[in-house]
Formats: C-alpha cells, sequence, structure tokens
C-alpha cells in the first residue's frame, strides 16, 4: 500500500492517513469510544474527519485521491484548520492505543513501573521510590532489558542524593559503578552478536560469500567450547550467539549446494537446525524474551524452523513442536506457523483432498476468526489464499469462495499484484460455478475490471486476453463449437505454460480452464503447470 503524500493539505493529513490505514476495525471503534468519553461534544468535530479520512480509505480509492477527496466535502476545505485538526487527531489516536499498546504483558508492567517511579520520585515518597526501582530492577532482568536497567541505575542515583546520608551515598556509589560496568559489558556481547547476526542475515539473502574477516571469526566461533561459550554470555547475547551460528551454516550450506561438485549439506542443515531449535527454546523459557518480547522476529524463526525440518525431512520434529504448540495453547502459533506450513507442503506434493480434509477437520475458518488481528496481514492473507486455492482445486467451489472473498471481496490491491490479481479471477470463477451471478455471470468480471480502473492498476496484454477468453466461457454470445473455445483457451493456458516463473500464480485458472474443456478435473489438469 502507497503512502499517502499531498501538497494540497500539510504533512499532518498524510500522516494522519497513513496510521488510520493501519488501524484494526476494533481499534478505530476503541478509539472513537475514548474520544467520546475524553471529549465529549467537543470531540465530535474531530471524529468528522476521522469518519471522512475512514470512508475515503474503505472505498479503496489510491491515497493520492485523499486532497480532492477532502475538499469535495465542504467542512474541510479551509487547508490550515483541516492540517490543524490531523494533527490532533493523530496525537489523540497514538494517546488512546497507549491505553491497549501491542506488546507484550511484562513489557507493559515494566512501562508501567518506570511512570510510577517518576511520579514517586517527584512526589518525594523516597523509600517507596527504592523499593519500586529494586523491583523493576528484577523485571527488567527476567525479560533481558538490560537498557532499561541502566536507567533505573539513575533513578537509584536521583534517590540517593535526595534521602541518605553522605557515608550511604559513598558506600552504594562504589557498589553501582561495579554493577554497571558488568552491565555494560553484558549489552557490549549482545551488541557484538546481534551485529554479527545482521550482518549474517544480509550475506544469506544477498546470496554472497562472506567477507573474509568474518569468515575467519565465524570458523574461530565454531573451534569454540559451545557451553563455554555461552556460560559468559547474558541470555539476550546466547540468542543472537545461536542466531549467527544458525546463519552461517545456512549459508555453508547453500555453497555446498551450488558448487561445481555438489556436495550432500544435510551436515550443515543439521547444525543450523540445532541453532535454531535453541533459539526457540531461549525465546520460550523464563521471560519468554522474544516470544512475547518480539513477535515478529519470533514468527520469523519459528517459520525457519519448520522450513528447515521440511527440507531435512524431520517431520516427526514439526510434529512434536505442533504438539508442544497445542500443549501450552499458542493458538496463534498454531495457526500462523504450523497450519500454514502444513497445508503448503501437501499443496506442494499435490496432496489435495488431503489439505481439504485437514482444513475442515481443524475448523480452521472458525478459528482464525478469532485470531485474525494477532496474525500479520501478509501471512493472514497467504494462509486464506492457500485455503481457497485447495477447495477451488477439488472443485468445492462454495468454500472455495467462501475463503476467497475474505482476501478479495471490497479490498484494496495488496503489495504482490499478480498473486492478488490471479486470487480475484480464482474468487469470480467460483461465484460463477456456484451460480451466485446466475443471470449475469460476466458481472463480477466487469466490476472487477472497473475497480482496477479506479485504482490505475497497469493491466497487460495477457491479463486483457483473460478476460475476454472468461467472459466467453462464462457468457458465449453464440453457441460455439468446442473447438471455437479452444482457440480461445490454448494460447491463455499455452501463455502460462511458457511463462510459468511469472505466471505460476494463473496455472488453476489456466487448470480450470482446461479442466472445463476437456471434461476433466482442475486437480488432474494442473499437475503439468507444477
Amino acid at each position: 500500500m502507497k503512502h499517502c503524500s499531498s501538497s494540497r493539505f500539510s504533512p499532518n493529513i498524510s500522516r494522519l492517513y497513513n496510521l488510520m490505514r493501519t488501524l484494526t476495525q476494533a481499534q478505530k471503534r476503541s478509539f472513537k469510544k475514548y474520544v467520546g468519553f475524553k471529549e465529549g461534544k467537543e470531540g465530535a468535530g474531530y471524529l468528522k474527519l476521522f469518519d471522512a479520512i475512514n470512508r475515503f480509505i474503505r472505498s479503496e480509492q489510491e491515497p493520492a485521491g485523499l486532497s480532492d477527496y477532502l475538499v469535495k466535502i465542504q467542512q474541510f476545505q479551509d487547508r490550515t484548520k483541516t492540517g490543524q485538526k490531523s494533527k490532533y487527531l493523530y496525537d489523540k489516536i497514538l494517546e488512546s492505543m497507549r491505553s491497549q499498546p501491542e506488546v507484550s504483558r511484562l513489557t507493559t508492567q515494566l512501562l508501567g513501573m518506570l511512570q510510577d517511579i517518576n511520579f514517586l520520585f517527584f512526589k518525594r515518597l523516597y523509600d517507596e521510590c527504592f523499593d519500586l526501582i529494586k523491583d523493576t530492577k528484577k523485571l527488567a532482568a527476567e525479560i533481558g532489558k538490560e537498557t532499561y536497567i541502566l536507567e533505573l541505575f539513575i533513578w537509584e542515583r536521583r534517590v540517593y542524593h535526595a534521602s541518605r546520608s553522605i557515608v550511604d551515598l559513598d558506600a552504594r556509589f562504589r557498589s553501582m559503578a561495579d554493577e554497571e560496568q558488568k552491565l555494560i559489558q553484558e549489552i557490549r556481547q549482545s551488541l557484538f552478536y546481534n551485529t554479527l547476526a545482521n550482518a549474517l542475515f544480509v550475506s544469506a539473502k544477498r546470496d554472497v560469500p562472506l567477507p573474509m574477516h568474518m569468515e575467519t571469526l565465524m570458523i574461530e566461533l565454531t573451534k569454540r567450547n559451545e557451553q563455554e561459550v555461552l556460560k559468559e554470555l547474558p541470555m539476550r547475547a546466547r540468542f543472537w550467539y545461536h542466531n549467527s551460528l544458525s546463519f552461517y551454516h545456512e549459508i555453508l550450506a547453500k555453497q555446498q549446494q551450488k558448487s561445481s561438485a555438489p556436495i550432500n549439506s544435510s551436515i550443515n542443515l543439521q547444525s543450523a537446525l540445532y541453532h535454531n531449535e535453541a533459539m526457540i527454546n531461549l525465546s520460550e523459557g523464563p521471560g519468554k524474551m522474544v516470544a512475547d518480547e518480539d513477535t515478529f522476529f519470533y514468527d520469523a524463526l519459528v517459520d525457519n524452523y519448520i522450513n528447515l525440518c521440511q527440507r531435512l525431512g524431520e517431520y516427526e520434529k514439526i510434529s512434536g513442536f505442533e504438539q508442544r504448540l497445542i500443549s501450552t495453547k499458542n493458538e496463534v502459533q498454531f495457526l500462523r506457523s504450523v497450519t500454514f506450513h502444513h497445508i503448503n507442503r501437501l499443496l506442494g506434493n499435490h496432496a489435495y483432498q488431503e489439505a481439504a480434509d485437514y482444513i475442515t477437520q481443524n475448523r480452521l475458518s472458525n478459528r482464525l476468526l478469532f485470531y485474525e488481528n494477532r496474525i500479520s496481514e501478509g501471512r493472514l492473507l497467504a494462509l486464506r489464499h492457500a485455503c481457497g486455492l485447495i477447495f477451488y482445486i477439488v472443485e468445492q467451489f462454495e468454500a472455495a469462495s467462501d475463503w476467497l472473498a475474505k482476501n478479495y471481496q471490497g479490498q484494496p490491491s495488496k503489495n504482490n499484484p499478480t498473486f492478488f490479481l490471479a486470487g480475484e479471477f480464482m474468487y469470480i470463477i467460483s461465484l460463477f460455478q456456484t451460480g451466485t451471478y446466475k443471470r449475469d455471470p460476466v458481472r463480477p468480471l466487469i466490476n472487477f475490471q472497473n475497480k482496477l480502473r479506479r485504482r490505475n492498476v497497469k493491466i497487460s496484454d495477457f491479463h486483457k486476453a483473460l478476460f475476454s477468453t472468461l467472459k466467453n466461457v462464462f457468457q458465449p454470445k453464440l453457441p460455439e463449437s468446442k473447438e471455437e473455445i479452444r482457440s480461445l483457451v490454448e494460447p491463455v493456458c499455452n501463455r502460462i505454460l511458457d511463462e510459468n516463473r511469472n505466471l505460476i500464480h494463473f496455472a488453476p485458472i489456466a487448470a480450470w480452464l482446461e479442466a472445463r474443456l476437456n471434461g476433466t478435473k482442475v486437480a488432474d489438469e494442473l499437475m503439468k503447470y507444477y
């Protein structure tokens, strides 16, 4: 999704738009209640602007059109006042979200305790403030927030200066200096391994050989006794240590596979899996440093773990991990990780009916409704698309349309336009198959074309040919022979076969066209495309 940028209004309107489009419906409702409660009648004027921008977002128009849209609404023609209202609304949304922060329970508790320390100190309740500082340090250490502990040392100094004798000051400041130096050393270790892991990640993604100095460093690191290294490291540094070695062994495995005489890379992949598993155990251990504190990173970690297990055929490990998630009632990770990878593995193995049964037996449709706001948008879209695709392939088109509608009905274009277009076409075919638009079967296609024009989406010659072919299949103008239909279908299908890499998302559409033409199954026709 593009960010809004407009010269017609101040940057405040752009910032407000970009913030509002990230809010869930629940967060928008919560904000309106918050403003109504805090501001009363005075807030109603600001909510008019909120509602106007929200309507614009829901209308699926391009961000660049927001300025013209607001000008048409008479009460927002004054650019200066609208800019001021936008800044106020932006600040109020952030303020309201502080009451429901998207961080872990322990981090929320820590931040609240820091605010309480500030309050108690300036109320000169020094003994209470000092006790709270000790408790807050303990919590910060538990969840690996070393930098917050440094800040707490500053507060402790202020309390001692304000309320303790010179003798107490002298003794405590000496011991405090030693504690701080130890803490700074731990932070340095964490930063060292964090920086190393980041550098290795970049090398892995760029698929380039490691620089000589980094190669030498990693060789030396792998020679050291792991237990001795870990004994010296704080919790967060241990995590980045394993992260570095996991990336390093994956890089080695990739180099082995690409060599002129490919070597069995399973040993390095096993090592990468070992270190990945160690990270998951650390993440889910005391304090849940990553599992709760950095959910996006933890999601990537789990994905990589399952991918490595699949590459090595370690399906028992995947099953064990699945059972662990079930036992800990981590429903979000079960849905976004285990379920997603399991479905895609079945898709890759052409086990379409087994995948459909898995979706049905696990009641994924109902379960996702409860947790969709806690799963990243990209993964949620991919998961729904995969479920819709599976039911489409096994020709359960009513279930396919239900899944695909959640992604494509009334939704704006996503970052991957090819993925979006293919999914929308499958959704329209599912509607045709279920007879939803029996009287006017081409209507969804025409609506889709109009929607793409409104969004200024560039339509290629291939897409135009696909639109034309589907219109003729849905509602032929004349009774045509099978050969005449074939003359329309074959060029589209051959184009997908020839440009498989670029048009692979359209293979299910080609398979449906051929299955309809040949009287066969979609799943059978799909085999030649994958």
